[in-house]
């Protein structure tokens, strides 16, 4: 009876179950894990960045390579856009540009096959994974963006609102004190460096409250 994990998977389950992540060596590990699961034999990815990381990928990890091999003698594979079908492997390049401050990467994911010779179906699987592969990455790479901007958003506000109850602590302090703005800004400095409290905690206080506790004078000098 012929094994049944060399019929076609289904594409959508498979392409789902690819780990998540904004690193390409990571996903495509898991392209590498979920190939030999589900279609190939094994399969061996290589991988080089933009900024010089390369990855060298063997699944099942039994297979890994001779320790001379390394990503970037593969790497040639992969100059060319082109897939290439061989009598018991497919090679599929595998790039992806630099794209909004992330590093670019390249490199070939290369599957074989003991048992039979890959069909043009199994070239169409490895093409849909290597897209799929690095449409997560791409993807993964955006949220953190959009995360890390939304946190350097909410910083500034913070920021801004802090500012701005300082500005006002400062003015009040200039009406009732009769000083000038920065010997506003230097008593609240001051209480701060005394109190071992934060300027904007301090501000908030003179603003809720309408005057500031300043610190007892210097003890004189006496001779």
């Amino acid at each position: 009876m012929p094994e049944t994990r060399h019929n076609q998977p289904s594409l959508p389950v498979w392409l789902d179950d690819l780990v998540a992540s904004a690193e390409p060596a990571v996903v495509f590990t898991s392209v590498a894990q979920l190939s030999v699961a589900a279609l190939s034999d094994t399969c061996l990815v290589a991988i080089e960045q933009d900024d010089d990381l390369a990855y060298l990928i063997a699944r099942p990890r039994s297979t890994t390579p001779d320790r001379a091999l390394s990503p970037r003698v593969l790497l040639p594979a992969a100059a060319s856009s082109c897939q290439l079908l061989a009598r018991h492997a497919v090679s599929t390049p595998i790039a992806a540009p630099a794209y909004d401050g992330e590093a670019g990467y390249r490199g070939v994911l290369i599957q074989r096959w003991t048992s039979h010779e890959p069909t043009p179906c199994d070239a169409a699987l490895a093409r849909m994974a290597v897209a799929q592969a690095v449409a997560v990455v791409q993807r993964e790479r955006i949220v953190a963006a959009l995360e890390e901007s939304q946190h350097t958003v909410q910083n500034l506000q913070r920021a801004l609102a802090t500012c701005r109850e300082i500005g006002v602590a400062v003015g009040i302090l200039m009406s009732s004190q009769r000083i000038t703005h920065s010997q506003a800004f230097e008593l609240l400095s001051s209480a701060s460096r005394s109190q071992n409290r934060k300027v904007r905690d301090i501000a908030a206080e003179v603003v809720l409250t309408g005057a500031l506790e300043l610190p007892p004078p210097a003890p004189g000098r006496f001779g």
